[in-house]
């Protein structure tokens, strides 16, 4: 064959397996990831290699991180305690963080869907846990000497944060089949336009009886959006691509009523972070009443405060699936995760917390917390540095990561820490 038509030939070629491979990643970004069989099998095995290499040539396991790479600080003049979670152990200890004392200690049981996934719990007023695994599909309570009082599992996937209201929770949830890896599942179609439709993940939030574990309340986040005239693909910063559209991570209950400003006890504040936005729901009637954006970034854990002031943990990620750029670097331009505040009606407002935060260069790309403890204190989790931060005032008076598992060369990973301080 001439060199010519070799060139030809070769570049033809190419070009087929170029935009063979555009339509392989397209298709399994709309969730038909095995389309083709074991092409796309064997493309997406090529293209997950990279992660896969990153996991197996890492210095330590991504659930824990080096002790001497955080400066510990404790000033701490009260007690505060917090309630840690190690998936690998399968355990939650209750520690006093002014004198690092275990207080409690609960077995959590091995249901996880692999040996190091998540729990996440929080303990009830008679000392009892509820418990579930982030991104698995189970969930429990505890009874304070370990009894089991009831659990359910195979029918829905949670995810990050469980929040009560009076004898309820509620909490994030997705289909079963969706474990974390985005395209796996079957989604529903969103349409774009007359001509353009991407594919969704649907998730609900779910109300669950503490007594019984039994569902009393499911709300689908696509019928949520259609009820009021809302299209997630709009704003939805990267979730037309993978399909996680909404990406719910917390459901705060509101717990007073403002006929002012429009709320009624039982409402409901959903941090939705694929769109940058917190909302603010009735579940009775399925309006959507108020939505804060203001400088929203792949926030997490909403909060209120009094009944009057609206927070949530702003990671304020510049790029969410970009790598972590250290705090010191000059990339980070300032750029870092606070407590960010709004007043009843959506507006954003001056937040002391959010300097302090700021001083302290404070940072997490994914999760992160804030919670007002009772005796004044305010305490932050930044996961992804795996560490615990409390306030006084303006004053740290707290710095450290939590190491409750054996290791003295490691910290692990906070998993949604809840505070107390009786």
């Amino acid at each position: 064959m001439p060199n010519a038509a070799k060139f030809i030939a070769n570049t033809a070629a190419a070009l087929l397996l170029v935009i063979f491979s555009i339509v392989l990643g397209f298709d399994a970004g709309k969730g038909n990831d095995s389309r083709f069989g074991v092409v796309s099998s064997v493309t997406t095995a090529i293209g997950n290699l990279p992660a896969t290499a990153k996991i197996l040539l890492a210095p330590h396991p991504d659930y824990v991180f080096p002790a001497d790479e955080i400066s510990p600080l404790n000033e701490l003049t009260q007690d505060v305690f917090a309630l840690h979670t190690f998936g690998p152990e399968n355990r939650a200890v209750l520690v006093n963080l002014r004198n690092d004392a275990v207080v409690k200690t609960w077995d959590l049981g091995e249901h996880k869907p692999y040996p190091n996934a998540r729990y996440f719990a929080q303990m009830l007023p008679d000392s009892s846990l509820f418990a579930y695994v982030h991104e698995g599909d189970w969930m429990g309570r505890i009874a304070g000497d370990g009894t089991l009082l009831w659990e359910r599992h195979a029918e829905l996937i949670y995810h990050h944060s469980a929040e009560r209201f009076e004898d309820r929770v509620w909490i994030c949830a997705r289909d079963v089949e969706y474990l974390h890896d985005y395209g796996s599942v079957r989604m529903d179609t969103v349409m774009l336009n007359e001509h353009v439709g991407y594919g969704v993940m649907d998730e609900v939030m779910l109300e669950v009886d503490l007594a019984t574990g039994a569902t009393t309340d499911s709300i689908s986040m696509l019928e949520l959006f259609a009820a009021n005239d809302l299209n997630p693909i709009f704003k939805s910063f990267y979730g037309p691509t993978f399909g996680d559209c909404f990406h719910l991570n917390d459901i705060q209950p509101v717990t007073f009523t403002d006929t002012v400003h429009g709320y009624e006890s039982g409402d409901l504040l959903v941090s939705n972070r694929t769109q940058n936005e917190l909302l603010h729901v009735r579940p009775s009637t399925l309006e959507v009443l108020h939505m804060f954006n203001q400088g929203l970034s792949s926030q997490h854990d909403v909060d209120l405060l009094g009944d009057s002031l609206v927070v949530c943990f702003n990671n304020n990620s510049p790029s969410l699936f970009a790598d972590e750029i250290a705090v010191d670097a000059s990339e980070h331009m300032g750029t870092y995760s606070h407590t960010a505040a709004f007043d009843l009606s959506g507006e954003r407002v001056d937040f002391d917390l959010t300097g302090y935060m700021q001083r302290e260069k404070i940072y997490t790309s994914t999760e992160g917390l804030q919670q007002h403890l009772k005796n004044g204190l305010v305490a932050v989790e930044a996961q992804n540095r795996f560490c615990i931060y409390i306030f006084d005032g303006e004053t740290l008076v707290y710095r450290d990561g939590l190491n409750y598992f054996g290791s003295e060369e490691y910290v692990e990973i906070p998993n949604w820490t809840r505070f107390y301080t009786n």
